[in-house]
C-alpha cells in the first residue's frame, strides 16, 4: 500500500478521523532575499491537516 492508501470507512469513522487529526502549525521564516520558507512537523502514520496558504495565517 502506498502513502495515499484508500480505506473503506463509513461516514462516522471518517468524521472521527477529521476531528482527531493533528492540526499542523506552520513555522514561517524569511530569508535575506525576502522569500518565505515554511516548515511543518510531520509524523508518520498520523492524520494531519495543513493550511493551503500558510503565509496568510
Amino acid at each position: 500500500m502506498g502513502v495515499f492508501k484508500k480505506k473503506q470507512n463509513n461516514g462516522s469513522d471518517l468524521n472521527k478521523r477529521w476531528q482527531e487529526a493533528y492540526q499542523a502549525n506552520p513555522h514561517l521564516y524569511q530569508n535575506d532575499e525576502g522569500s518565505l520558507i515554511v516548515g511543518f512537523a510531520l509524523t508518520e502514520d498520523t492524520d494531519s491537516l495543513f493550511l493551503i496558504v500558510p503565509e496568510k495565517q
